[in-house]
């Protein structure tokens, strides 16, 4: 449910080139979403993805951590 969610979110602001908080950390959290599913290829594009977009509390931080280390471990 969560994921479907976010995912809504995304589809939204990218069709307006949205770069708002909203859209940042969602990147971030279905990121994470992902590394705790177990697909570590797929969360490194979405943390990477957050490097490339302005910086939202705290998101680049968060993003580089969870690229050397997987969240949720």
């Amino acid at each position: 449910m969560a994921m479907e969610r976010l995912n809504q979110l995304m589809e939204v602001s990218e069709e307006s080139r949205d770069t708002s908080a909203f859209r940042v950390l969602g990147l971030l959290r279905i990121g994470m979403i992902l590394d705790a599913q177990g697909e570590r290829d797929r969360a490194v594009l979405y943390y990477r993805e957050v490097l490339n977009r302005k910086d939202h509390s705290g998101a680049h931080d968060r993003a580089r951590r969870y690229l050397d280390a997987p969240y949720g471990r």
